[in-house]
């Protein structure tokens, strides 16, 4: 009777690919975890405080009172970090600079409700 490699090189190829495959694995838990474009999580994101936050946006609102750019001010208030004191606020500027730089029909219908609700804003 003649005796088959086969079983012997497939063990041997499997033992091979288990080896690589834990090597690969234990690499990946050794690299450092914050990577070049990684998102942090929620966790390490620190909130910034109400005075921050309110420069941050007050400058964001001068950019676009001076250069009338509602695409590039949704864009900065889409990346901004927001106390939760002020989601709700922050969220219909997003909406309504959203609405004006798609240049829907009811943008500034929405930017004029939003100088009423929030008379602070230097709109």
């Amino acid at each position: 009777m003649r005796r088959s490699w086969f079983p012997s090189i497939l063990s041997g190829l499997t033992l091979v690919l288990i080896v690589l495959f834990a090597l690969v694995m234990q690499k990946r838990e050794l690299s450092p975890k914050s990577e070049k474009g990684a998102v942090p999580s929620a966790s390490h994101v620190q909130a910034p405080t109400l005075e921050s936050y309110d420069t941050a946006l007050n400058g964001v609102l001068a950019s676009y009172k001076e250069k009338k750019d509602a695409r590039k001010t949704y864009e900065a208030l889409i990346l901004m970090t927001v106390p939760a004191e002020r989601r709700e606020k922050h969220l219909d500027l997003v909406i309504a600079f959203g609405r004006l730089a798609e240049r829907a029909e009811d943008g500034q219908t929405r930017f004029e409700l939003l100088k009423a609700k929030y008379p602070d804003l230097s709109l």
